[in-house]
């Protein structure tokens, strides 16, 4: 089979995937989020929070909050943005002063380096399928690699979960269609 550029990104993010799942990079997320909502929260006056909880149609509301030290830099090297799982705050996503915080600046840390540590991976996983025109030539040089090759399915190369899912989407809009007319 040959290897088109797309199925070397589905193999190459497959990959290092399962090294560095997602759900491990979603839970130091998920904790950095509940962090900065307690964080948000505390900072906001509680009349202002009552008041919001009234009637929160009256405020400017945001779903995120930025890290920074009680310095005003951020942590990290970047701008660190975390999102609210659970719903928006009477605030304009801008930048709350934090007091020094281990547990979230090793969060971050650990988050900042597993994405790192993806990239590099991937990135290392891409240059050697870049160099295969084939899944047999994959084969022959990385053989840790065949295991992450999408099987065939009905002569197409995609793995059948997208097959199957987009089968199921088209059906799904044709009988929107049908009902909308």
């Amino acid at each position: 089979m040959k290897l088109t550029k797309t199925l070397k990104e589905t193999i190459a993010r497959d990959m290092a995937q399962s090294f560095y799942p997602p759900e491990a990079q979603q839970e130091i997320a998920d904790n950095l989020s509940a962090f900065a909502r307690g964080v948000a929260e505390a900072s906001i006056p509680k009349e202002v929070l009552a008041c919001f909880n009234k009637s929160p149609g009256y405020f400017r509301t945001d779903n995120d909050v930025k890290f920074a030290n009680s310095n005003g830099s951020v942590y990290g090297t970047d701008s660190v943005t975390v999102y609210f799982s659970g719903g928006n705050l009477p605030c304009d996503g801008s930048y709350f002063s934090f007091p020094e915080n281990v547990e979230a600046t090793r969060l971050w840390e650990l988050r900042k380096k597993m994405q790192e540590a993806f990239h590099a991976l991937y990135t290392k996983i891409i240059s050697v399928l870049n160099s295969c025109t084939t899944t047999k030539q994959l084969e022959e040089v990385l053989p840790e690699a065949v295991p992450f090759i999408p099987k065939e399915s009905a002569g197409m190369l995609v793995p059948v979960e997208a097959y199957q899912s987009l089968r199921r989407e088209l059906a799904l809009m044709a009988q929107e269609n049908k009902e909308s007319k």
